[in-house]
């Protein structure tokens, strides 16, 4: 999409994780985009991380199974 990475914004605007199961698909200088821009989301407490204690996608999944 125009070189914009959709997840990446995603995880900039505090609405998604940065999945550390997965980062080993990635190549260093992504899992080192994702891991800074997680770190700048939970600091400016954007979107999900206004909470004190976001339940995490992998959580939520396993109590609603």
């Amino acid at each position: 999409m125009n070189g914009i990475d959709a997840c990446l914004e995603q995880v900039k605007a505090g609405f998604a994780w940065h999945c550390k199961k997965y980062q080993h698909e990635q190549s260093a200088e992504d899992q080192r985009l994702y891991a800074d821009a997680e770190t700048r989301a939970r600091e400016e407490r954007l979107g999900l991380w206004r909470e004190n204690n976001p339940n995490p996608p992998w959580e939520y999944r396993r109590l609603y199974k």
